[in-house]
């Protein structure tokens, strides 16, 4: 065999077993949608290292052009598996994304495009060649372009809500985001591919996700987990909710209502006294008083808490 074809197949057949014994680790994550992202995003990187070892080594031009396209198909299963994984990680719900099932009838016709290929050829199409080895060539159409590009934009999407978690996070987490850094450079291979004379116009994102499954699962489990527990069940605070819809200021705010987000959102109508605000984020919504001998104030059982006296805004 070529030196030059067996770095390819090593490189996608190591990627592929190293998925592929990370498994059972990932099955063991506690969090639901974390489990279900990521054991769907190595399954799916098994099946896409295993569908180009195929193309690669397989005797006959059909079972080649087979394999190639079953690892190309499971190629756009794993954005969807890594996207779904960063949200849940994060304390997102992919499963109530607004426009989901849009989304899902989009993946479905691209799927259905790769499936049609031989009828159209807008996705590739293929001629044997000897340079760099004797191969069945792949040459890439529009379509690929097309969706190597919206393919690239949603895994950014999850590269953003998994270094937006590790910013926000008091731990210390410097290598989840080197591996999340590490998984995105070949990438960079993906796109140059063709202009490198001995490498392949293959995608070559499996070794990536291999690092960060190895990483996370086996090396730094621990704060891999710890991030995610920080960080709870809901999304890291971002610049606009960190400031209070009943002010300006950063302190800490008692819940306001619906009512008095909808003031604050409407200037044409009354604000907040800045006397009542001021002395609620003291504790109280208004200042003690002496009746009848009693004192009383907002903290007396016959007045009600402050956040209540805000929900009547």
């Amino acid at each position: 065999m070529d030196p030059l074809l067996l770095a390819h197949v090593a490189l996608f057949g190591v990627s592929g077993v190293a998925c592929l014994l990370s498994l059972p680790r990932a099955f063991r994550i506690k969090h639901p949608g974390t489990r279900q992202g990521l054991v769907a995003l190595l399954l799916a990187v098994v099946l896409w290292s295993l569908g180009y070892v195929g193309y690669l080594v397989a005797p006959t031009d059909s079972l080649r052009l087979t394999s190639y396209t079953i690892g190309f198909i499971f190629a756009f299963v794993a954005v969807a598996a890594w996207t779904y994984f960063c949200a849940a990680y994060t304390g997102r719900r992919p499963r109530q994304a607004p426009y989901r099932w849009s989304m899902v009838g989009v993946f479905l016709l691209f799927v259905l495009l790769k499936l049609t290929n031989p009828l159209h050829n807008l996705y590739f199409t293929t001629a044997w060649t000897t340079d760099p080895f004797p191969h069945l060539a792949i040459q890439h159409g529009i379509l690929y372009w097309v969706t190597l590009g919206l393919s690239y934009a949603v895994i950014a999407v999850g590269f953003f809500m998994l270094l937006e978690r590790f910013y926000h996070t008091g731990t210390d987490s410097r290598p989840l985001i080197t591996l999340a850094t590490v998984t995105g450079v070949p990438a960079v291979v993906t796109i140059f591919g063709d202009q490198i004379d001995w490498l392949l116009p293959l995608m070559y994102e499996p070794p990536g996700v291999a690092v960060f499954a190895v990483g996370t699962l086996f090396v730094y489990v621990r704060r891999f987990e710890a991030v995610q527990l920080t960080g709870g069940a809901t999304p890291p605070p971002s610049s606009s909710t960190a400031m209070s819809a009943c002010g300006t200021s950063t302190r800490p705010r008692p819940r306001c209502s619906r009512r008095s987000r909808t003031r604050s959102a409407n200037p044409s109508t009354p604000s907040i006294p800045s006397s009542l605000l001021d002395s609620t984020i003291r504790g109280c919504s208004r200042p003690a008083r002496k009746t009848n001998g009693t004192t009383t104030s907002c903290l007396s059982p016959r007045s009600p808490p402050a956040a209540s006296r805000l929900d009547s805004w």
